[in-house]
């Protein structure tokens, strides 16, 4: 597995071309700040599984990160979003499947992709 920036599109390409294929991407929401966060580790919602942390210092948010782990089929994004800001985090990352219903909810509710997971063992590029 291979995971680029989504905004990096000489990476994705090189990917592509070695024939990696896209089979996740982190979708990305700002939380509202100001509620003290609960204890790091493990958080459970009613439609999500996820782990409360610290981001590293290079992407330190300003605060405690939610990365869910699993999402319910048909989960509500609202509620995704407000439960996971009642945890304390300023940041949530919730991982979808390019084209599921879950990324197009997501994306409808203006979740930003941050990054692109690819699969795949790559195969040769053939010479100019």
């Amino acid at each position: 597995m291979v995971v680029t920036a989504h905004a990096d599109e000489a990476k994705a390409s090189m990917l592509s071309n070695l024939s990696l294929r896209l089979t996740e991407q982190w979708r990305v929401r700002e939380l509202p700040t100001g509620r003290q966060p609960i204890e790091l580790g493990h958080v459970e919602g009613s439609c999500f599984r996820g782990i409360l942390e610290s981001a590293p210092p290079v992407y330190d948010p300003g605060g405690p990160v939610l990365q869910t782990k699993w999402v319910a089929d048909g989960a509500d994004v609202a509620v995704i979003e407000h439960e996971a800001a009642a945890t304390g985090a300023v940041l949530a990352i919730v991982p979808a499947a390019p084209g599921s219903a879950l990324a197009s909810d997501l994306g409808r509710s203006r979740w930003s992709v941050a990054s692109d997971w690819y699969l795949g063992w790559p195969a040769p590029v053939p010479p100019d």
